[in-house]
């Protein structure tokens, strides 16, 4: 019986090799693929731990020109922002639990803080007005109060100059 070069049976130590190898290039792929699914996971982990610390703070609703926003943290609720989209300015309307000094941010869709102040606010309803010190490039902007690092409230507003 003569054997061929395409007979299988032909080197059994070449098929096994190659068998060999076909499983070794299997294993790659599946420790590949566990691989982009570790890293894809863990990138869908960061991404809602992100959206968590950014919503958590505040449920927002707009009806016509004015931004209803409800604290969900321990001492400010019943928050309205008006006009929305604002020209030259916009007044922030809050009820405050507790007497607190806050700080008062103003940044653009880039994140850079454009406007920032320290004030106190009082238990009861307060009242802040934004007027910018220079004209504002329009566009989205986003408005926060924040109390020792942590976000109070935040709310998206537009600038319409």
């Amino acid at each position: 019986m003569n054997k061929t070069k395409n007979d299988k049976t032909a080197n059994p130590g070449l098929r096994f090799r190659q068998l060999l190898r076909q499983e070794i290039t299997l294993k790659q792929a599946v420790v590949i693929g566990s691989a982009f699914i570790a890293i894809a996971f863990i990138l869908l982990i960061m991404f809602n731990v992100m959206q968590r610390e950014e919503s958590k703070a505040v449920n927002v609703s707009q009806t016509g020109n004015q931004a209803k926003v409800q604290s969900t943290g321990n001492t400010l609720k019943n928050t309205e922002i008006s006009p929305n989209p604002f020209d030259d300015s916009f007044t922030a309307k809050f009820e405050s639990l507790v007497k607190e000094e806050v700080t008062i941010q103003v940044a653009d869709v880039n994140g850079k803080i454009i406007y920032r102040e320290n004030i106190v606010i009082e238990p009861g309803m307060n009242i802040y007005r934004y007027t910018p010190v220079k004209k504002l490039a329009s566009g989205p902007y986003v408005f926060r109060i924040i109390n020792n690092n942590s976000i109070l409230f935040t709310a998206k507003l537009i600038c319409r100059n």
